[in-house]
């Protein structure tokens, strides 16, 4: 799930300066209502695909386990160890130090994985 978030930070990062605030305020102003989003919204379209794919995975991997956390609950420990990872060493406990690593690991891989999917064919 790691690996999946920094590919979709990677596409919400990509977007326009205009999908910033989606879905507060519409980049294309075709909101229904407030902070919803529009029927052909790329901030919404990547949200939809990261859920997908993730529920996706942890239905394999664990089927039973995952459902009694939630994919939004499980989205935001992600958020949350990110958050962490300017901790001093000293501050955090063995959990978060090994939290923090699985969470490097799995950025490290993605974009090794990235950068080789970016070299151009020969």
């Amino acid at each position: 799930m790691a690996r999946q978030w920094f590919s979709y930070a990677k596409e919400i990062n990509a977007l326009d300066l205009e999908y910033d605030d989606c879905p507060a305020t519409c980049a294309e102003g075709e909101q229904t209502g407030p902070n919803t989003f529009c029927g052909e919204c790329p901030v919404k379209t990547s949200i939809d695909g990261f859920k997908d794919y993730c529920s996706e995975l942890l239905e394999n991997l664990c089927p039973t386990t995952w459902r009694k956390y939630g994919f939004d609950s499980l989205k935001r420990t992600v958020e949350e160890i990110s958050s962490l990872e300017d901790m001093p060493r000293t501050d955090r406990t063995i959990i978060t130090h090994r939290l923090i690593g699985e969470l490097a690991a799995a950025r490290n891989r993605f974009e090794r994985i990235s950068r080789e999917n970016e070299k151009p064919t020969e």
